[in-house]
C-alpha cells in the first residue's frame, strides 16, 4: 500500500500514522481514518453522507463526529497544509491540496502513536518539535 503525501506531510496507510517531516503526529483513529478518505480523493466534494459511510460503516453517529474530526484535522495541518479541508456549505467536505501517492518508506523506525484525549493534542506540526513519550498507545485508553 502507497503512503499519501501533501504539504508537508506523509501518510503512512499500513502503519496508520501522519509525518509532519519525520515527526510522527498523534491522531485519534478516526481522524486519522477521515484524513486518508480524504486525501485519497483530492480535488472532490465528498458529502457529508459519503464521509460519515467511509469513516464509521455501519454504525449510526451523529454529524457533530464528522465535525469535530474535522476540526482536529485542520488544527493538525494548520503548520504545513494550511487551507487544505474546504467546507462547502451544506454539502460537505473538499480536500484541496494536491496529493500525491508514493513509496512506502523501508525501515521507518517511528513508532504509531495518538493521542488520548483531545485537551492534549500539542502542536506537533511545527518543525522540531517532538512528540511526547507518553502518547503511544491507543486513543482513550
Amino acid at each position: 500500500m502507497s503512503d499519501l503525501r501533501f504539504g508537508d506531510f506523509r501518510i503512512d496507510r499500513s502503519r496508520r500514522q501522519l509525518c509532519c517531516g519525520e515527526e510522527p503526529i498523534p491522531l485519534p483513529a478516526k481522524a486519522f481514518d477521515l484524513l486518508v478518505y480524504m486525501a485519497a480523493n483530492p480535488g472532490r466534494l465528498l458529502p457529508k453522507g459519503e464521509l460519515l459511510s467511509a469513516v464509521w460503516p455501519d454504525s449510526f453517529v451523529e454529524e457533530s463526529n464528522l465535525t469535530q474530526n474535522v476540526f482536529i484535522l485542520r488544527r493538525v495541518l494548520k503548520a504545513g497544509a494550511e487551507g487544505a479541508i474546504l467546507t462547502v456549505p451544506g454539502r460537505g467536505y473538499q480536500f484541496t491540496t494536491e496529493v500525491a501517492e508514493v513509496p512506502p518508506r523501508r525501515g521507518a523506525s517511528t513508532p504509531y502513536c495518538c493521542f488520548r484525549s483531545f485537551d492534549s493534542l500539542p502542536n506537533c506540526c511545527a518543525v522540531g518539535e517532538r512528540v511526547p513519550q507518553g502518547w503511544a498507545g491507543g486513543f482513550g485508553s
